[in-house]
């Protein structure tokens, strides 16, 4: 073997571990991403459903609140 060809094999070598080690660190940042996107989908899935009952809370008072306005308004006039 010469030497040409020895530098060539530790040249491809090192260039076949650079991208493993790229490929590497990409492919583990693309795993904690996917986790952190469905720990905030189900994050915003509950604030969804406890948006709902608060809304459904607030319009029921509301309901009342504008029941004894009426009330109030029939009395009066």
């Amino acid at each position: 073997m010469t030497w040409e060809i020895v530098l060539g094999l530790i040249a491809l070598v090192g260039f076949i571990a650079s991208i493993g080690g790229f490929v590497w660190r990409l492919s583990s940042m693309i795993a904690r991403l996917e986790k952190a996107v469905e720990t905030m989908t189900k994050a915003v899935e509950s604030l969804r459903v406890d948006n709902d009952a608060e809304h459904i809370r607030l319009n029921e008072k509301l309901e009342n609140h504008e029941t004894r306005i009426v009330r109030i308004e029939t009395k009066v006039g």
